[in-house]
């Protein structure tokens, strides 16, 4: 009898898995919650992305009404065996009603509330608190604080939410080593996103755990594009800024024993210098840059087996950028569709242009600024932007969900349409050419026939439950 009611519960959780993936995570595999008959992984369109260690969700759904919007924002304890969310609404008329299940115990709870309510699940149990506040604050302050152990700032957005998630993950792996980097270095982890943040610690700003006879060697391969970049973790950091031919790192050191620091610069493919610095606390280290190879390529920030045109993996070149004008079809806010503040890339935007990743985009500072695809109802299914040029290739800057569970699947494709009838489609799949969360700012490229004049890009949508944005197009 012990042995059938295992098989049952094997049988169930497969099940609730197999659900689970139209949207794991809204809110949780173990968890289902429904407002108003309608089950959250459901939702017409759903956003999310992941900030200090932490997830948030944008969902709306047509049955709710045009402007009933729920926000939920996902925090869990240090240790992992607490989770909570936080619900808000808008735009709902009238009460709303929450049912929340977990299919393993056969628990279902049923409560009606009007702008704000938590949800909370120990591995066994769910519960339901309308003034739970005080527990959620106490949990997102405990989380922000373990985020910023260690913190990515560069010119790439898409990288700079990758710390928290290693930060989160070193300290559940070895709570004892918080304060110290060996435990990111012998992190072992099948998460692709944890393993993507340590890569680029490790690869891209060259934190290794290289102490050897009291000196400590930094490996940095920045891409060249970059001007400035920032670097955190328990033991060392340091701030990169490049000032023409020179580069300067500031470097502050918190190990038990004082290192010499060393920069080691690749000066060619099988060749590099170091450039030693002192073992005091916090250095200035001048270096003189490396004269680029003549075909440089900017290294990947991403492990191999990502797909065959990784991100970040652009070559570098030579030629003009014409920045195009498309905000006369900007239907939303980036903001509204990715699920973040937008602020500090707008911040960043200067005479109406924005740099990212070395390629100049137009966008305008305030109001719409992005044009959306989906198959919901909330935004058309294809927008064609008219060009009628002659390019090399389109630099497109994007923004949009999916769906995480969907690898390897089209959320949408770029269609060039040449005069002379001619198409070229690039399918928009993840993670090759789109990331499965929210991103602000997401670079792809789509090769183009230069021989032909090109007539048009079309964004189209692939599925109701993924936005496909287009923000900006540069041609080259």
């Amino acid at each position: 009898m012990k042995l059938i009611h295992t098989l049952l519960a094997l049988l169930l959780t497969l099940s609730v898995a197999a659900q689970s993936t139209k949207h794991p995570g809204i809110p949780d595999s173990r968890v289902q919650m429904r407002i108003n008959d309608v089950q959250l992984a459901d939702a017409d369109n759903i956003s999310n992305c992941h900030q200090d260690g932490m997830r948030s969700y944008i969902l709306r759904d047509k049955t709710w009404g045009d402007k009933a919007i729920v926000r939920i924002k996902e925090v869990s304890s240090l240790n992992g065996d607490l989770t909570l969310w936080r619900l808000r609404t808008v735009g709902f008329s009238g009460s709303i009603r929450l049912e929340v299940t977990n299919p393993l115990s056969n628990q279902r709870l049923l409560q009606s509330f009007e702008d704000e309510c938590f949800v909370s699940f120990d591995g066994t149990e769910v519960a339901i608190d309308l003034r739970g506040d005080e527990q959620f604050d106490e949990a997102d302050s405990a989380m922000r604080l373990l985020a910023r152990h260690i913190l990515f700032h560069t010119p790439d957005l898409r990288i700079n939410t990758l710390g928290s998630k290693l930060a989160v993950a070193s300290y559940r792996h070895a709570p004892q080593q918080a304060t110290d980097n060996k435990c990111i270095h012998q992190l072992s982890t099948a998460d692709r996103e944890v393993l993507r943040a340590k890569e680029v610690l490790e690869n891209t700003f060259g934190i290794q755990d290289e102490r050897q006879e009291g000196r400590y060697t930094l490996c940095p391969t920045l891409p060249v594009h970059w001007d400035s970049a920032f670097v955190h973790t328990p033991a060392i950091d340091y701030r990169y800024r490049r000032y023409g031919d020179e580069a300067v790192y500031e470097v502050t050191q918190r190990f038990s024993r004082p290192q010499k620091i060393v920069i080691r610069q690749a000066s060619d493919r099988s060749h590099y210098r170091d450039v030693e610095g002192t073992s005091a606390t916090h250095q200035f280290i001048r270096v003189k840059l490396p004269v680029p190879l003549t075909t440089v390529r900017v290294d990947s920030c991403w492990p191999e087996g990502l797909g065959s045109e990784r991100w970040h993996a652009y070559p570098v070149v030579l030629g003009k950028f014409v920045p195009k004008n498309i905000n006369k079809l900007f239907n939303a806010n980036v903001s509204d569709v990715a699920g973040a503040d937008d602020s500090a890339f707008r911040s960043l935007i200067a005479k109406g242009e924005v740099v990212v990743d070395s390629i100049p985009f137009r966008t305008p500072s305030e109001g719409e600024n992005i044009i959306c695809t989906s198959l919901s109802d909330l935004y058309p299914d294809s927008v064609t932007v008219d060009l009628a040029v002659t390019a090399s290739q389109a630099w497109l800057l994007m923004s949009g969900t999916a769906i995480p569970s969907d690898h390897s699947a089209a959320v949408g494709d770029i269609v060039a349409t040449y005069k002379d009838g001619t198409k070229d489609t690039l399918p928009l799949t993840t993670p090759d050419r789109w990331h499965p969360d929210a991103r602000i700012g997401q670079v792809v490229r789509m090769p183009l026939n230069i021989e032909k004049k090109l007539e048009s890009l079309t964004i189209r949508a692939h599925s109701k439950r993924a936005v496909v944005g287009l923000m900006a197009v540069t041609l080259q």
